[in-house]
């Protein structure tokens, strides 16, 4: 009896052994792979695996060689999963293989598990171990959220002590980036408190 497929696989995947007909395969480590009596075998835990056949006659081969089974790589989303567009999270594995995104069009991923929105939408994920060569099941999904639109609805232009507006005046929460020359309420109201300019964000 000999291997004719790989020696090495991964968790639910196959390979296989010779010869297929003529007898009966039996695996003497039956929780980590089984076989069919075509010498189809089966990964189904972390290990290693050895398979006897028995012919018409009833002769026994001597075991085969060892088939070891590798587990699936996990892969966990560590940051956030609602994110906006040009905003970033993490997914480990961080190294030891390659990342793939459902829609790379909507969230793009590194080698590193760096995740980026791209556009509105969700994604998965799945990584393969370069060293086994198996694959993770999806990860959770990723949401990506647009990011607001930010307009100017009073004037652009205000004295100390005067007041405008921002849009949306609902929603969130404003902040402004000059808080010494302009302050910004929760409403998108802004207070001029020294001359100078200010953003908003």
């Amino acid at each position: 009896v000999y291997i004719t497929g790989s020696q090495q696989i991964c968790i639910n995947s196959t390979t296989q052994l010779f010869p297929v007909t003529g007898g009966s395969w039996v695996s003497l480590q039956p929780s980590v792979a089984s076989v069919t009596n075509t010498g189809l075998v089966t990964g189904h835990v972390s290990g290693m695996a050895r398979f006897v056949f028995t012919n018409q006659i009833g002769c026994v081969s001597l075991p085969s060689e060892w088939v070891t089974v590798h587990g699936k790589p996990q892969a966990v989303i560590t940051g956030s999963s609602q994110i906006c567009i040009n905003g970033n999270t993490q997914i480990i594995p961080a190294s030891g293989g390659t990342w793939l995104s459902s829609r790379p069009s909507v969230l793009g991923i590194n080698n590193s598990g760096l995740i980026t929105g791209i556009a509105s939408g969700n994604a998965k994920f799945v990584f393969t171990d370069t060293l086994t060569g198996c694959r993770s099941d999806s990860s959770n999904v990723v949401n990506v959220f647009p990011n607001p639109e930010v307009t100017l609805s009073g004037s652009g232009s205000i004295c100390v002590g005067q007041n405008t507006l921002l849009h949306p005046t609902t929603g969130g929460q404003w902040v402004s980036l000059q808080p010494s020359i302009a302050a910004v309420n929760s409403n998108g109201t802004v207070n001029g408190l020294s001359p100078g300019w200010a953003g908003f964000k």
